[in-house]
């Protein structure tokens, strides 16, 4: 940061790259040590890279894409620990970074690129409120529930902002993410995979 924006030794998009492995590694080294405090500081200085470095680009592809490998990054320490407020820092990461994004560049009319990756962080978000508890049998608790919601209430709001001026396509896109609800609930309980709150949390926002 210092040698992009005080020194002008790198260019923004060195500093960024090298901003992002620092964060990559640190994940990777919070495993390794079962160091919480590092994952989460890690996943901090990930999601403060781009208010860091900044970009005159206009263009939501790289950002976004690199707000994704962060998010998959958290999705795979998933794998190994069970670190909710790890999840939460990097939703309302994700959260602040997508709306200032387009808080900012309001003109930039991208609405398929938008929704793509409003879905890929859908998917990961809702993937994280129950990866680990299925993985390790382990029981739902209230944080899961609220992250669902959060999940939920974030997509829902974004697509249907994101979907402006279509407005016909609204109630078939609620009752589509409804039936997706249901059929993941249904299909989480047949195989007996996770608890009756993950069931009924699903089943509930569906």
């Amino acid at each position: 940061y210092a040698a992009a924006n005080f020194y002008d030794l790198f260019s923004p998009a060195a500093a960024f790259g090298l901003l992002a492995i620092t964060a990559l590694a640190g994940g990777i080294l919070s495993v390794r040590q079962n160091a919480f405090a590092v994952a989460v500081l890690s996943t901090l200085g990930g999601f403060l890279t781009p208010f860091l470095i900044g970009s005159d680009s206009s263009n939501p592809l790289p950002l976004l894409s690199y707000i994704t490998v962060l998010n998959l990054v958290v999705l795979c320490l998933a794998y190994y620990k069970n670190w909710r407020s790890l999840n939460f820092i990097s939703f309302f990461g994700t959260l602040l970074v997508y709306l200032v994004f387009r808080a900012s560049h309001h003109s930039v009319n991208e609405p398929a690129v938008y929704q793509a990756f409003l879905l890929l962080y859908f998917v990961i978000f809702g993937s994280l409120a129950f990866f680990y508890n299925i993985r390790h049998n382990k029981p739902t608790m209230a944080p899961d529930v609220f992250l669902m919601v959060f999940n939920i209430g974030f997509f829902l709001a974004a697509s249907l902002s994101n979907l402006h001026g279509q407005e016909d396509w609204h109630g078939l896109f609620v009752v589509g993410l409804a039936l997706i609800y249901l059929a993941v609930s249904t299909w989480l309980q047949r195989r007996r995979m996770g608890d009756s709150l993950l069931f009924l949390t699903l089943l509930g926002i569906g």
